[in-house]
């Protein structure tokens, strides 16, 4: 019997918790493997979810599992049994537990052994939230895309957004990550809206070059001044975590400071990402040759 892949460790937010989902359901897929991610159950709602299951989940050869998590009591007792090194010590071998702190990182090679030893687990229980499985999840792309597509109304609020933009033919997303950023790191990636709007006009400047007619959308977890961006008058999504997330991955172009919010639009919307890095001018855009 296969095992099935568990996890369950809070970290971060949304974007966090669908880089580490989007790498274990790619890995659960090329290997044929049931999932369950006990860490993404509060996010699950968002998006469309696979053949007969949420977005938190891959059952298929799993079916009395896949009832009894329809019971609230059910998902609530597994969260606290993954969490419990005394009660996990009673299932001997049947569950193998892999464990990285924060600042490590869980590679497809680490699974690949723990779930090839013997003997075989019942359960492989991750404590994780840096899983990288970019073999897999290169092969398993746009079925991971397709379980993790927003639900109607986030697309339908977005494509509405996008309708009410001014004539265009390139669509820039910024996403002016402040808030927690001014402390994170020391604030190594926090920039003032001066900055941002240094980074919108050289980009702006050569895509005119490139002949081009661009529009800005600016995502962020603040309110700009109004005059910011002068003279450039750029689109302000809602400030909807969702909202913000799919209308960045609409974009053909996406900037931002390192954030796995900013990777996961880039890897949905499969467009190019530029990290903004303090101090440094773009002088150059990674954009298809325009017909």
């Amino acid at each position: 019997m296969k095992p099935i892949l568990m996890l369950k460790h809070d970290y971060g937010q949304l974007g966090n918790r669908l880089h580490t989902h989007a790498n274990a359901l790619a890995w659960c897929l090329e290997k044929k493997l049931d999932l369950l991610n006990l860490s993404f159950v509060n996010y699950a709602h968002h998006f469309q979810g696979g053949r007969q299951c949420s977005a938190d989940r891959h059952l298929l050869q799993s079916p009395i599992l896949r009832v009894l998590l329809h019971i609230p009591r059910m998902v609530a007792f597994l969260q606290r049994i993954a969490l419990s090194d005394r009660h996990l010590s009673r299932l001997g071998s049947q569950v193998r537990l892999l464990t990285r702190a924060d600042d490590e990182t869980l590679t497809e090679e680490d699974l690949d052994h723990a779930g090839n030893a013997s003997p075989h687990p019942r359960v492989m229980l991750v404590r994780a939230w840096d899983i990288q499985c970019p073999n897999a999840l290169s092969n398993q792309s746009d079925r991971v895309r397709q379980v993790l597509t927003p639900k109607k109304k986030y697309v339908e609020e977005v494509n509405r957004l996008l309708a009410s933009l001014p004539p265009h033919d390139f669509l820039v997303g910024i996403h002016a990550r402040r808030g927690d950023y001014a402390n994170w790191q020391d604030g190594r990636h926090f920039h003032s809206w001066r900055q941002y709007r240094e980074w919108l006009l050289q980009v702006h400047d050569q895509l005119l070059k490139k002949k081009r007619k661009p529009a800005y959308l600016i995502c962020s977890d603040e309110l700009p001044p109004r005059d910011a961006f002068d003279p450039i008058k750029p689109a302000m999504s809602s400030r909807s975590l969702m909202t913000d997330l799919h209308a960045l991955s609409c974009c053909q172009l996406i900037l931002g400071p390192p954030s796995s919010f900013g990777s996961w639009a880039s890897f949905y919307g499969e467009a190019p990402r530029l990290c903004l890095q303090k101090n440094e001018a773009i002088t150059s855009l990674p954009l298809q040759p325009h017909s």
